[in-house]
């Protein structure tokens, strides 16, 4: 400001023009690499059922491993989801529907966005049943319950109907003829009780094979809850209307009233 050979006369047109280009020359490089850096990426695919056909109203949760944030959508009629405006980086990714077993697993989701389709498999069933033993023996019909019950008839199927084209149409199965495991009277004295873990699959002509088990007290107890379960009948899990093979857990609790 003290300086009198100092010009401060306006800058004339041309000079104007010409540090406006300079300006802009310098800054739109700079203005590119942020405007770069900022481009979000996408994740897209679709939900698919052990038919292979496409799975609507699935609900899918990606959770980004350094945040923590997530997001959820669901998949569209057609079975498509998609995520969009993702930080590039790790993800966590589940996805979830009732009948179906949750589906879990990782993705790395980079600037050019990935795609991904995801196939559910279907969900176990699990029962539990509670077996009360009488402090004191007691007298028993002459045909226990458990085989009376297998004398019974086993109602119809119901009918099922299905879109030809929409998978994940998944009806749980429904039993249709009981029993119940009967205690062994020669572990009365010592007052065997507790509980018998068994697991098997439930296949597509309604019984339960292929029994193993997991944990038991007594090796009688588990006999006798096998027993009974080779009773059961079930109206199998459709998907889609079609019979399909699942994997049954079941939990005997044996206790002294």
């Amino acid at each position: 400001m003290l300086n009198a050979r100092l010009s401060r006369s306006a800058m004339d047109p041309l000079t104007r023009s010409l540090v406006a280009a300079v300006a802009f020359a310098v800054a739109l490089p700079v203005a590119g690499l942020v405007v770069g850096a900022q481009v979000p990426a996408a994740l897209s695919g679709s939900v698919l059922d052990p038919a292979n056909r496409v799975v609507p109203n699935a609900e899918v949760i990606l959770t980004n491993t350094e945040t923590q944030a997530t997001q959820r959508v669901r998949s569209d009629a057609s079975g498509r989801f998609a995520f969009v405006g993702l930080p590039p980086g790790t993800y966590a990714m589940e996805t979830r529907l009732p009948g179906f077993a949750t589906l879990k697993g990782t993705v790395t989701v980079t600037q050019e966005g990935v795609r991904r389709d995801l196939s559910l498999t279907i969900g176990s069933v699990q029962e539990t049943i509670a077996i009360l033993v009488p402090a004191a023996s007691s007298v028993r019909p002459a045909t226990p319950p458990a085989q009376a019950a297998g004398t019974r008839p086993i109602p119809a199927p119901q009918p099922c109907t299905a879109d030809t084209t929409i998978g994940g149409q998944i009806r749980p199965p429904r039993k249709l003829r009981d029993a119940r495991p009967t205690y062994p009277e020669h572990l009365r004295a010592d007052r065997v009780a507790g509980v018998v873990v068994v697991e098997g699959i439930l296949a597509t002509d309604g019984t339960v094979t292929g029994l193993q088990v997991v944990e038991t007290p007594h090796a009688d107890l588990a006999k006798s809850v096998a027993e009974a379960i080779g009773r059961w009948r079930f109206e199998p899990t459709l998907l889609n209307c079609q019979p399909m093979d699942i994997k049954i857990r079941i939990n005997a609790k044996f206790a002294f009233e």
